[in-house]
């Protein structure tokens, strides 16, 4: 899809994928392993990885080219609690 029809598909279905990938966790214990503490998201979407990723520690980046998807990201990473000292994770967009 294009970048509009992305952000049409997120302002008409506001999230669609409410679970980060299954394989999430593989990522998460070989990035732990290597003693990596950032992670950028490319193609963040909604945010379900990259909130599960600040969940886990890690300092996070989302971005992508839908600004409906962003503000969803956005909109629920501000609500969410996080450790003392962990940075806010916020998603951005060109």
């Amino acid at each position: 899809m294009t970048p509009k029809q992305w952000d049409a598909h997120f302002l008409r279905n506001d999230r669609f994928h409410m679970r980060p990938h299954p394989s999430l966790q593989k990522f998460v214990n070989l990035m732990k392993h290597r003693a990596f503490t950032s992670v950028i998201d490319l193609g963040c979407g909604s945010g379900n990885e990259i909130l599960e990723l600040a969940e886990d520690g890690f300092k996070v980046m989302g971005i992508d080219f839908s600004p409906a998807a962003v503000d969803l990201a956005q909109k629920d990473l501000w609500t969410k609690d996080y450790p003392a000292g962990q940075p806010l994770p916020i998603c951005t967009r060109k």
